[in-house]
């Protein structure tokens, strides 16, 4: 179905939001390929490399710890220790006895747990929340209540499209921690960044960091593209546009540049939301 106008932006230019990162990594995806195509920056929010790091071969400080930091979750996950869950907690509020009416009170019940302190003359209400995604080393259902409201509250002081991230030390990987947040990108600047690495802004080779332990891949390039100007060259993935044809590079081994390919595929689906086809039938199909 073709996009225009209004649904073109609203689909390809706005940032993709968290739970489609987690969705696909709760598909068993890498997550440094992921977190390479979507991820624009990396913000570390305290220790000695604090700062904004961006996804971009131009900014060579930034680039590097940003494929070095994507790296190292890599080997985390790799070893089956990364953990992407939201935070889930339990929010206290106090009212005096007094305020609430009884009608309120019942109306309270259905979305509340309710605890009357009678000495205290006051009434505490309790709700179980669920909130922002974490990459982490560790289950944070082990942290204390008051822990994980303390990192839902900084991760709200973030955008919609941050995805936070705390490797901690003492747990797998932690040996270089990690804390702040991925910041999406839309679509369309996904697209963008791989076109700019063919010529514009190439990407380049990146050595693990010195506290990563060995990982099997770290290619050069997110997607590696092949441009001709001779068809019989393409791979059996291309396309021709104008007078030149783009494909996939070929891979022996571990199919990266195709792994990519379909994830890409997998989140330009994800932009896409059901819209009303007013005219159009609507067929049932029986099993």
């Amino acid at each position: 179905m073709p996009i225009e106008g209004e649904e073109f932006t609203r689909r390809l230019l706005t940032p993709l939001q968290e739970n489609k990162l987690t969705m696909l990594l709760r598909q068993g995806a890498d997550v440094d390929l992921i977190l390479r195509l979507v991820a624009s920056e990396l913000r570390l929010y305290d220790g000695v490399q604090s700062g904004v790091y961006l996804n971009k071969p131009r900014d060579a400080k930034g680039y590097q710890l940003f494929r070095q930091a994507v790296l190292h979750l890599s080997s985390i996950q790799d070893k089956n220790n990364l953990f992407v869950e939201p935070l889930i907690f339990d929010q206290h509020w106090v009212l005096p006895a007094e305020s609430l009416l009884v009608e309120q009170m019942a109306t309270l019940q259905k979305e509340y747990r309710i605890e009357y302190q009678v000495e205290r003359k006051q009434i505490m209400l309790s709700k179980r929340v669920i909130g922002r995604i974490f990459l982490t080393n560790y289950d944070p259902a082990s942290l204390s209540n008051e822990e994980r409201i303390r990192l839902q509250e900084e991760a709200d002081q973030g955008a919609d499209n941050d995805v936070s991230v705390d490797i901690r030390s003492g747990y797998p990987g932690g040996e270089w921690p990690i804390h702040g947040g991925f910041r999406l990108r839309s679509f369309h600047n996904v697209l963008n960044f791989i076109g700019q690495s063919i010529s514009d802004d190439p990407e380049y080779a990146v050595a693990k960091h010195p506290q990563t332990p060995s990982v099997s891949e770290n290619p050069a390039y997110t997607m590696g593209l092949l441009v001709s100007d001779d068809e019989s060259a393409a791979s059996d993935i291309s396309v021709r546009f104008g007078d030149w044809d783009y494909a996939l590079k070929p891979e022996i081994g571990y199919q990266w540049n195709r792994e990519g390919f379909r994830l890409l595929c997998q989140i330009f689906q994800m932009t896409m939301t059901d819209l009303a086809r007013q005219g159009a039938p609507a067929i049932t199909i029986s099993k």
